[in-house]
């Protein structure tokens, strides 16, 4: 990925210390609970259970691939983001993912029938847009607990399937607080009406949603033998 950066908004800061934005509050707040339910997700939630985790971290791989590929692809056509370039580089976590899946396994066919979500969530209008990027923005935090457990409880030979939970290396909080920034210069008071923070709120309620249901779906239907994958007996790095 290409490290954009993004210029910090006047008002984010105070005495040289970070502020969070009030629109940042305000989608906080209101996707409390998508949020929390997703992080109840059966198949998130036996990740972090799991001792030998491989072949259920391969599922969760699998269904991310499935559901960040249409709607990046989806995102990144949106008139607002070919000409935003500040958003290109948060666009491009699903080819992560695809090498992920390979090094721990895949091959390019069985990549190729992986199941892809069909129901996305809404991203005609622009603050639509900016709600789908707060949830995926947001996960690359959560994920970070994601990582640390899987460097523990993986074989060595699969540390080199973390592309997707490493996307940012050691700059998931500056870029965190750089995507805040430019949601305030987007959402904030001075920016846009209430109702559209409203769009962008709802658009993030059903991001989580469409998500969490998708990861159930994973959960019950993958198939074994792309559950399998290969097994080779050395990891394939690039």
């Amino acid at each position: 990925m290409t490290d954009n950066a993004v210029r910090p908004h006047p008002e984010a800061r105070s005495s040289g210390r970070f502020v969070r934005p009030a629109v940042m509050q305000r989608l906080a707040g209101a996707t409390r609970d998508e949020h929390q339910h997703i992080e109840n997700n059966l198949l998130l939630a036996r990740l972090l259970q799991a001792d030998d985790c491989v072949t259920h971290y391969r599922r969760v791989l699998a269904g991310f691939y499935g559901f960040y590929r249409p709607l990046e692809e989806a995102l990144l056509a949106h008139p607002r983001v070919v000409t935003d370039t500040t958003l290109h580089f948060r666009l491009g976590k699903y080819p992560l993912l695809a090498e992920d899946l390979h090094t721990i396994g895949l091959s390019q066919n069985q990549l190729a029938a992986l199941p892809r979500c069909e129901e996305l969530p809404p991203h005609r209008h622009w603050q639509e847009v900016l709600g789908v990027l707060y949830v995926l923005e947001g996960a690359t935090l959560g994920g970070q607990l994601i990582r640390k457990h899987l460097l523990t409880h993986l074989e060595p030979r699969w540390h080199g399937a973390l592309r997707f939970y490493s996307c940012y290396g050691s700059q998931v909080g500056s870029h965190w607080r750089d995507f805040q920034r430019l949601m305030d210069s987007y959402l904030g008071e001075a920016s846009a009406s209430e109702q559209d923070l409203e769009t962008t709120i709802q658009a993030a309620r059903s991001t989580f949603g469409l998500l969490d249901r998708w990861l159930a779906t994973t959960a019950r239907q993958a198939a074994p033998a792309i559950v399998q994958g290969r097994q080779p007996a050395v990891a394939v790095t690039r």
